[in-house]
């Protein structure tokens, strides 16, 4: 891959851009949230948008699950957008969970992925049938990356992947790395993460840095979901997928010592469940844990607008964009000390890490809850990052690239 660094301007001409990845919203996740705000920022400045994916009503429990699973084929119009989602042909089915097995063996994975390459090939080409730029999320793992290389080198527009890697956990390894080189440009989250995909061998001008970002609704209401959920004391808010690594667990056990020392704080839990996973029910019986579900985004809005502190202490990032959503509405974070949030958090100055323990994440919830001009100077300060950093932002620059791309294929 080659590319000159220097941005050029974005064309004003509509495009037909096609989103690719494993999963859409209403999914909740980082990257369908990522894939949303772009889709949505694209149909506003009157570019056409067509988002293929294989699962957009519910997240298989696991990997496998993930690989041999498929929902129903069908094609939703919302917004503007057009979401395809795509199934397994019948004739690849049966052989969907050996193709699993073969992808961990060194004899077995090139002849897995050229088999996946081929499975999703001929429909993924019907769905993006006269896009001229086509931007994957996802790393060599997913089916529908590696038929979305083909079909874009077919189409002759150009590729761009925004991989999301989780540094040691996904999207490092040599096989994603070699995929990596097929794309005309990397959209890269952080500069860890660019660092990472350099050390890995990719050239550092073919990879740009995009930051999320995040918008605050101006309808916002911090009474109306206070009111709604009777809050009535200082309020820790989680957001996320209710797993270990995002360290669901942690914040409970960490709760137990937060109330010794702050009695009458409240742990409000937003996100969906999964049912793969269990987690100890005592603490969740007390009152002062207020499990929400899945929030609409009004709700998630107003649950930030009516919380004093988002924690989050997950294991991994690849971006962390629940921290940015907290600092659109002035909140401080707490998370661990991980690279993409000493970046992020620490670079912005707008909350606290600490280690993987509950009692040192009780330890900084504790200083934050009861020390509220404290609390407010680092929600002020995360707010001067995301206040530069909306969607349109993000679109924009995303749009940039798509340029530097298209010129290096024309």
């Amino acid at each position: 891959m080659s590319s000159s660094a220097t941005p050029t301007a974005t064309s004003s001409a509509n495009h037909r851009i096609g989103l690719v990845a494993t999963a859409f919203r209403p999914i909740i996740g980082g990257m369908e949230m990522y894939l949303s705000h772009l889709a949505q920022q694209y149909v506003k400045v009157g570019h056409n948008v067509t988002v293929v994916v294989r699962f957009a009503s519910q997240r298989p429990p696991d990997s496998r699950a993930q690989f041999v699973s498929f929902e129903e084929a069908r094609v939703v119009e919302e917004n503007g957008i057009r979401i395809v989602i795509v199934a397994a042909p019948k004739w690849s089915r049966p052989i969907l969970p050996l193709l699993y097995k073969m992808r961990f063996h060194r004899i077995g994975s090139r002849m897995a992925r050229f088999i996946c390459e081929r499975t999703y090939h001929a429909t993924l080409r019907s769905s993006l049938a006269g896009c001229d730029i086509i931007h994957y999320s996802g790393t060599a793992q997913e089916p529908l990356g590696l038929a979305a290389a083909i079909v874009a080198k077919e189409m002759a527009v150009p590729f761009v992947v925004t991989p999301h890697t989780h540094a040691g956990v996904w999207g490092d390894g040599a096989d994603d790395f070699e995929f990596y080189k097929r794309a005309d440009r990397m959209i890269a989250l952080t500069r860890n993460e660019q660092d990472r995909l350099v050390d890995g061998g990719l050239e550092a001008k073919a990879i740009s840095v995009v930051m999320h970002g995040a918008d605050r609704s101006s309808r916002a209401s911090r009474e109306r979901f206070r009111s709604r959920y009777a809050i009535d004391g200082p309020t820790v808010l989680f957001v996320g997928r209710k797993t270990r690594e995002k360290g669901y667990q942690l914040l409970l056990d960490a709760a137990v010592d937060v109330w010794k020392f702050c009695p009458s704080a409240m742990f409000v839990l937003a996100g969906p469940h999964e049912t793969s996973e269990q987690f100890s029910t005592q603490v969740l019986a007390d009152r002062r844990i207020v499990d929400v579900g899945v929030l609409t985004d009004e709700e998630r809005d107003d649950a930030y607008a009516g919380s004093d502190v988002v924690c989050v202490p997950s294991e991994n990032e690849a971006f962390g964009l629940v921290y940015m959503e907290a600092w659109a509405f002035s909140k401080p974070v707490v998370g661990l000390r991980i690279p993409t949030l000493v970046e992020l958090v620490d670079g912005a100055g707008g909350g606290i890490l600490t280690d993987g323990s509950s009692h040192a994440v009780a330890e900084v919830l504790v200083s934050l809850l009861t020390n509220p001009d404290y609390s407010d100077e680092l929600g002020k300060a995360g707010n001067h990052v995301a206040s530069k950093r909306n969607w349109s932002v993000v679109a924009r620059d995303t749009l940039n690239i798509y340029s530097q791309a298209r010129a290096m294929i024309n």
